[in-house]
């Protein structure tokens, strides 16, 4: 068996929000049009994608003896969300690597994994709604597999399930671990009906979901959990 060289977990580009009339428009409408302009023009200078768990998955590698460094993509250096990894960039690297070599790239930026040569390529799958809609048109009928990539991962049974229906392909699911020293399940505590919620992404949608819940169930009791951070 040959042994695994080094596994580089790719961190997209910083994202970049272009202009749109209508869109302001709409934020001048709704509130939140300063923020939008500081996204247009201050652009965000952290990486996204999924990236939180791509450091959880080259710290836990590198704890089981593994090569695993975070590949920055762009000019932001050094580590995020409180790791201390040894981070690569891409000038260090090249696009030129070993063939035991492992690169990872997220289903949110599909072709940046695609850009190496002789190595093993690896689609991450996070987020199901990306599965088709980050492929260019000429790609949306194709599987990860035949747009070049030599393995497809996912973290959860139902994205490697849609990803599978979709294109016909099975990934590996490599389901994201919870700590139990800080979340600890205790039967005193729970309530009946009691619904933990996070409003931080897609509030519209949050919103129309308890709508529809308060319906069937009105004595259903949402705690939205905002602004904390994780300890």
């Amino acid at each position: 068996m040959t042994q695994i060289g080094n596994i580089y977990y790719i961190i997209p580009d910083v994202f970049t929000v272009k202009f749109r009339w209508i869109e302001f428009a709409r934020k001048i409408k709704k509130g939140g049009a300063i923020e939008y302009l500081k996204k247009v023009f201050r652009g965000n200078h952290k990486p996204i994608g999924g990236i939180k768990v791509s450091y959880q998955h080259c710290q836990l590698l590198k704890d089981a003896g593994f090569q695993a460094f975070p590949l920055l993509m762009t000019h932001f250096s050094g580590n995020f969300f409180g790791y201390n990894l040894e981070t690569k960039s891409l000038t260090d690297v090249g696009f030129n690597l070993k063939s035991n070599d492992v690169v990872i790239s997220t289903e949110f930026h599909p072709y940046d994994g695609l850009q190496f040569q002789n190595c093993i390529k690896v689609l991450f799958v996070q987020n199901w709604i990306n599965i088709t809609r980050r492929l260019r048109p000429e790609d949306k009928t194709k599987s990860y597999l035949k747009l070049g990539y030599d393995h497809v991962i996912s973290c959860s049974d139902y994205t490697s399930s849609l990803v599978e229906q979709i294109m016909a392909i099975t990934p590996r699911t490599i389901t994201n671990g919870i700590d139990q020293a800080l979340y600890i399940e205790s039967a005193e505590l729970r309530q009946h009906q009691r619904i933990m919620c996070l409003p931080r992404k897609n509030k519209g949608d949050l919103d129309k979901i308890i709508d529809r819940v308060k319906q069937k169930h009105p004595s259903a009791n949402f705690h939205p959990v905002d602004g904390l951070t994780q300890e």
